[in-house]
């Protein structure tokens, strides 16, 4: 096969492994990967989302989140293992404005439209919003038709599969938005038992929600090339580990990923202490960001030794919910 533009070098590499299906479905073949969510902000056009979805097909990797109409985009996929079915559903708030949404009979992904407001706040504010120079408030909502979408969507899937996992493409750098929040919530009251979030290359906060785990954002597993020519850290994100016993969800951990210089990719050896999920509780609570009771707190839960350094601490600790 003959390279791409731009596809000499490492960085050419890894922008090929990007672009060219056949070079992604045999990287996600020889990992083992038996399922992969397509909605998300990437878009090289309606070819090379078709020309993805048949290499998938082709290597039998089974896929959800875009397809050749709307329809296709929003279905399901549904594995069975030990006798138990698990559904599995994909959508993007994160998506570029024409031509990347799947249509009634275009191709495209599937999407949860958000919206945005600026205001000035009138309530409470110190100082008083007649100050020039306040800065606005931002306000973000999930459009309720996608909304109702979405409900449709797991309710059918529900009576479909014994365990509902949902993953959503959203986000803005290191904050838990509001919409995604409500996006989260309405997932599980229409019968989510997993909410994945993914999008920003870090670590955000994780929520549990009437006994449903949230993981706001699990970073990058993979990601050397980072943006703009500018690498990340080592630390890249976080791997959740979720159990399930009697056809329900019984407790849920993760473990933070990173990478070496020569792009290694090794976890934690240890998972962090799991959360028994028969309650419901708020966002996990953690130390100030770069306390040493915060290093402290994530060595122990994370299984790192105590000489093993903890770079960005302040990425990797869980915060409070943001009010956005």
């Amino acid at each position: 096969m003959l390279p791409l533009p731009g596809t000499q070098g490492a960085r050419g590499r890894a922008r090929r492994l990007l672009r060219d299906p056949v070079v992604a479905g045999e990287a996600l073949q020889s990992a083992g990967t038996e399922a992969v969510g397509l909605a998300n902000n990437v878009n090289y056009g309606e070819a090379a989302i078709t020309a993805s979805i048949d290499r998938l097909d082709e290597l039998g990797i089974a896929h959800t989140g875009a397809g050749a109409n709307q329809a296709l985009a929003r279905a399901p996929v549904i594995l069975t293992r030990d006798g138990v079915r698990f559904g599995f559903l994909q959508r993007s708030s994160v998506y570029w404005p024409t031509n990347h949404e799947a249509g009634e009979v275009s191709p495209g992904i599937a999407v949860i439209r958000g919206h945005t407001a600026y205001h000035v706040p009138m309530h409470g504010s110190r100082p008083p919003a007649n100050r020039p120079g306040i800065p606005p408030e931002i306000v973000t909502w999930a459009d309720p038709v996608y909304l109702k979408r979405l409900d449709d969507d797991i309710a059918a899937l529900r009576g479909r599969a014994e365990v509902v996992v949902t993953s959503f493409h959203w986000g803005l750098h290191q904050e838990v938005l509001q919409y995604m929040t409500e996006i989260a919530h309405r997932a599980i009251d229409a019968g989510a038992d997993l909410v994945i979030g993914h999008g920003p290359h870090y670590s955000l906060p994780i929520e549990i929600y009437k006994g449903v785990p949230i993981f706001y954002g699990l970073g990058s597993f993979s990601f050397h090339t980072g943006h703009g020519g500018r690498q990340h850290g080592d630390w890249l994100g976080m791997m959740a580990r979720v159990a399930w016993e009697r056809r329900k969800i019984a407790n849920a951990a993760f473990q933070f990923v990173r990478h070496d210089r020569t792009t290694e990719l090794f976890c934690a050896r240890r998972p962090t202490k799991a959360w028994n999920l028969t309650r419901s509780s708020n966002a996990v609570p953690a130390s100030a960001p770069g306390s040493p009771c915060a290093a402290t707190r994530l060595r122990s839960t994370c299984g790192l030794d105590a000489s093993q350094p903890v770079a960005n601490l302040d990425r990797f600790s869980v915060r409070a919910i943001s009010n956005r």
